[in-house]
């Protein structure tokens, strides 16, 4: 009798508790959805250059050489434009459409840090061109080196390598080139080529990367003993080649030289470069 007494307590018990023991996972069911992190969820966007973003729209592009792997790509015709119209795309917020040719070949923006982000996301190009534009141009984020009026130097940065691309502007808004019928033209792409020492005078000749679209029409080359030389000769231009010769120095001194180049595109002003007489 007391085992039976037993038994129906239990039992009874079990009974009572089965309602409780359900509300209680319900409850801990409710909870955990409430945490479910929806996409329809507020996130914070990605923050922008609004400066820098500002500077690029609008412009226009010539890849003129790329280096990567140790190997130097020269002579490229790779072009493209940093429009001004806006896309919005997921936490990068509102970017802009980039354009090679005639094409949207992607979207851009700068983020806060000054880097330039590149996506192919709503690219007029197939798979193919898409992945020839990521090689050609890079993709993702990409950290600016050089970024001025008329010259855009930019790093992709990979694990098995690093890859440069460097860019002049292009002028869209010059005057027709009788020439070759375009109506666009380039500031001069221009760099230190080499030098001849003597005692009391030195050659210096400089190169022009893109003559056809520049139109080079007249150099100067700044000399001095300080690095922001002030005295400037008149140089001759013949076909890639810019050459000045500088007279009248001291032998055994070290001298900075820049050259500044005009063409239809605009002017053109190069760094400065230590060279030295001979003793």
């Amino acid at each position: 009798m007391k085992l039976n007494k037993l038994a129906k307590l239990l039992i009874s018990f079990a009974i009572t508790a089965i309602p409780l023991i359900f509300t209680s996972c319900s409850g801990g069911d409710d909870n955990n959805e409430e945490n479910i992190d929806s996409p329809n969820q507020d996130k914070t966007e990605i923050r922008h250059n609004v400066s820098i973003e500002n500077q690029l729209k609008n412009t226009s592009w010539k890849q003129y050489k790329r280096i990567s792997g140790g190997r130097t790509l020269t002579n490229m015709e790779r072009t493209f434009s940093f429009t001004s119209t806006p896309i919005e795309y997921g936490s990068y917020g509102t970017c802009y459409r980039l354009k090679s040719g005639n094409k949207y070949s992607g979207i851009w923006c700068v983020l806060e840090d000054g880097s330039l982000w590149i996506n192919s996301y709503k690219s007029d190009y197939d798979a193919k061109g898409k992945g020839e534009n990521a090689a050609g141009y890079g993709a993702g984020k990409l950290q600016m080196l050089i970024n001025s009026t008329n010259e855009l130097v930019y790093c992709m940065k990979l694990a098995s390598e690093d890859t440069y691309y460097y860019y002049t502007s292009i002028n869209t808004e010059g005057d027709s080139d009788p020439d070759n019928g375009s109506s666009s033209y380039e500031k001069p792409d221009i760099a230190f080529n080499d030098f001849t020492a003597y005692q009391t005078k030195l050659k210096v000749v400089y190169k022009i990367y893109n003559k056809d679209k520049a139109k080079v029409t007249s150099a100067k080359v700044y000399y001095g003993t300080s690095s922001n030389p002030t005295k400037s000769v008149s140089a001759t231009v013949s076909g890639v080649l810019i050459t000045a010769n500088i007279s009248g120095l001291k032998k055994g001194t070290t001298y900075y030289v820049k050259c500044v180049a005009t063409g239809k595109g605009g002017t053109t002003t190069t760094g400065t470069t230590k060279v030295i007489t001979n003793y």
